[in-house]
């Protein structure tokens, strides 16, 4: 097999020789220019001086007047100086004096001739020369050109392959005619690595939990980057932390000690860095280490794990971070440049099905939030009451250590907790004023309108909702109006029979409609509104619920001035 040639060289050879012929040429028509320039130069003075020599002649001017051009082209001008000192004594007359001027005037015609004839040779020089050099230029330019043209045909050809074959299959190594290929050649054997990590990845189902694509990731990507553990972080963008979620231990037998939950504000971690800043991978091969100069408390509970060394990337959707993704390792330096790359080239795809586990339950709480527009046209409340109640359970949910997808999906599905009410008359639903029993009746089977249509949608969607989210869906319609003394509606369950989502919203949702205006009511003041909750501890309420409720009230009392109407 030849060696192939350089095309770094091949291109410096091609611009030399081509510079060289080109600078030539340039050469050429600057001498060209100059010389012609000279020549209408010295052209327009020998005319001019054969425009003095007629007025002489004709006596238009003196003789006098023929001495400077004389004297500007080497002519013997001393014998005419003679001529007209003997002409001006009268030693002889005008005829001898009128002869050295036609001989001035011959000697003018003699030499322009000349200098024409001189002109027109070195013009047909120069000009073949530039033909000759031209040619030469215009060949070197072609032959490199075609040369060039054929390498580019080439690469396009490469990744016209590259750009058919994304996602489908692996690419075929070309032929190597430049050293410079072998870069090439590296590149593609790079893509095709990716290509089989992407097929890979797209055998395994898609997940609609962040549960389901942790578990299903992690024994893949675990193998393939010889590690031990992988997780996930969200980025609370509204809050300004970042929120830990599940992991994938390869031994099952290690002790999780950076539990789902766990939370730093971005100040307060150096991905909130990497957040700021845009820096999208980071690599610290000595976890111990990093822990002695940070003090970070998340990297104090991966070393208490027994992990050394970790690879971190941020995910992100239409240039909008929203996570990370987390390989750790029992090994100090177990991560190289190479796997950080590597796990940046796939960061797209697994962004992508990351994105879809988070974005099922938020397209639940969207629909839901569509149902909760038609009630609010109904109801006379505002979108801020839904806002407050979601926010109010969900404060409640993270006091009470639920797991984060529980409390992720309390805040989602709170919203949908009246949505039976678009069932409700607007003679009833509107009315100022007390109601009557029976209208009391009609409008306590908003809840069970409200499970239905959700039931029904959950069945129409088997494929899309997990019945662990569907169920927290129903739970929050069918119980935040139950009681926990047993009191409440629609089946009068009592204590742990109420499920903890219906506990926590019923309390939200208490809460907000006493502390704001109604048609037929004013708001109470916050702290009336909080001894009413106070005595009915144990009787309409957890006494559990109402316990992180007024450990959290800051954080309550924050919402309800930023949101109240």
């Amino acid at each position: 097999m030849r060696n192939p040639k350089s095309l770094e060289k091949y291109i410096i050879h091609s611009f030399f020789l081509i510079t060289t012929s080109f600078i030539l040429v340039l050469s050429l028509f600057s001498i060209d220019y100059f010389h012609n320039k000279n020549f209408i130069k010295i052209n327009k003075k020998i005319f001019n001086y054969l425009t003095i020599v007629d007025k002489v002649i004709s006596k238009e001017s003196n003789f006098e007047s023929l001495i400077e051009p004389m004297k500007n082209l080497n002519y013997d001008f001393k014998s005419y100086l003679q001529a007209i000192e003997d002409y001006n004594n009268k030693k002889h007359g005008k005829e001898k004096l009128m002869a050295h001027v036609k001989d001035f005037k011959s000697f003018l015609e003699k030499t322009r001739e000349e200098y024409e004839t001189k002109h027109i040779k070195e013009f047909f020089k120069i000009t073949l020369l530039l033909i000759f050099f031209g040619i030469i230029t215009l060949i070197l330019i072609w032959t490199r050109m075609i040369t060039l043209k054929k390498y580019n045909s080439k690469l396009l050809k490469i990744f016209q392959k590259v750009s058919e074959n994304i996602n489908i299959s692996t690419i075929n190594i070309p032929k190597i005619d430049f050293k410079e290929e072998y870069q090439i050649s590296d590149t593609l054997r790079k893509i095709n690595l990716v290509q089989e990590i992407y097929n890979n990845i797209n055998q395994l189902p898609l997940s609609s939990t962040i549960e389901d694509f942790v578990f299903n990731m992690g024994k893949y990507l675990c193998d393939l980057f010889n590690s031990d553990r992988f997780s996930v972080a969200l980025i609370d963008w509204e809050n300004q932390k970042i929120v830990a979620e599940v992991a994938y231990l390869k031994n099952k037998n290690i002790e999780l000690h950076l539990k789902p939950g766990f939370s730093k504000k971005f100040n307060e971690t150096s991905l909130g860095k990497m957040i700021n800043e845009n820096i999208n991978s980071k690599i610290i091969n000595d976890l111990p280490k990093y822990f002695e100069e940070t003090h970070s408390p998340s990297i104090e509970l991966i070393l208490k794990e027994g992990f050394m060394s970790n690879l971190t990337v941020m995910l992100s959707m239409n240039n909008k971070p929203f996570g990370f993704i987390f390989l750790a390792s029992k090994n100090k330096n177990n991560f190289t440049e190479h796997d950080e790359k590597l796990l940046l080239s796939i960061s797209n795809i697994l962004s992508y099905r990351f994105y879809y586990s988070i974005v099922t339950q938020n397209l639940l709480s969207n629909f839901g939030l569509g149902l909760v527009n038609l009630v609010e046209f109904k109801d006379n409340e505002t979108g801020n009451h839904v806002k407050r109640v979601a926010l109010y359970s969900k404060i409640i949910a993270e006091k009470l250590n639920l797991h984060p997808q529980i409390v992720r999906e309390i805040y989602q599905f709170a919203p949908l907790h009246d949505i039976g009410k678009v069932g409700i008359p607007d003679s009833i639903l509107l009315k100022p004023g007390k109601l009557t029993d029976s209208e009391r009746q009609i409008i306590e089977k908003h809840v069970e309108i409200g499970v239905k249509v959700i039931s029904k949608f959950i069945e129409n969607s088997k494929n899309l909702i997990e019945t662990s989210s569907a169920q927290v869906m129903l739970n929050i319609i069918s119980d935040h109006h139950e009681k926990y003394d047993g009191t409440g509606y629609p089946k009068g369950k009592k204590g742990d029979e109420i499920s903890i989502e219906g506990r926590i919203v019923a309390l939200a949702d208490v809460f907000d409609a006493l502390t704001s205006k109604r048609p037929y009511k004013e708001p109470l003041d916050f702290n009336i509104v909080l001894e009413i909750i106070k005595k009915e501890k144990e009787k309409h309420f957890d006494p559990e619920v109402v316990n992180a409720f007024l450990s959290e009230i800051d954080k309550v009392r924050k919402v309800y001035e930023k949101l109240k109407d």
